[in-house]
């Protein structure tokens, strides 16, 4: 994974790495909440919205082909190998198909930070 990450370009490189401390503070943060008092009410919408966020940014930058993304990101995936696994193959690697990913992200993490607007009230 970590090589994975090493080979995109920088934007995408840094919200790689921003979902993941985002997600590591906020998982750390409901489970604190979730010890200490009744429940994790108050830190998982901001949890959820921040993840939606960043899950957004991630979406533009693969949508928008921003700085050869999708094409960096297409040719990472076409030789990662899980696990060592020499005769894995990804799903069509392409530009295209991780452009049309991004679209999805975008919508995805809009549909994050909706509910965590609206729901969590």
């Amino acid at each position: 994974m970590l090589t994975f990450i090493k080979s995109l370009p920088q934007p995408l490189k840094a919200l790689y790495v921003l979902a993941f401390a985002v997600f590591g503070v906020g998982f750390a943060a409901s489970i604190v909440q979730i010890a200490t008092s009744d429940g994790a009410a108050g830190v998982f919408p901001l949890w959820f919205a921040a993840m939606g966020a960043v899950i957004v940014l991630v979406g533009v930058c693969l949508a928008a082909d921003l700085r050869s993304s999708a094409r960096a990101t297409a040719e990472a995936a076409r030789d990662y190998r899980p696990m060592g696994m020499v005769n894995s193959r990804p799903f069509a690697p392409s530009p295209g198909f991780v452009r049309l990913i991004g679209v999805f992200f975008v919508l995805a993490g809009s549909v994050f930070v909706f509910i965590a607007v609206t729901k969590f009230r």
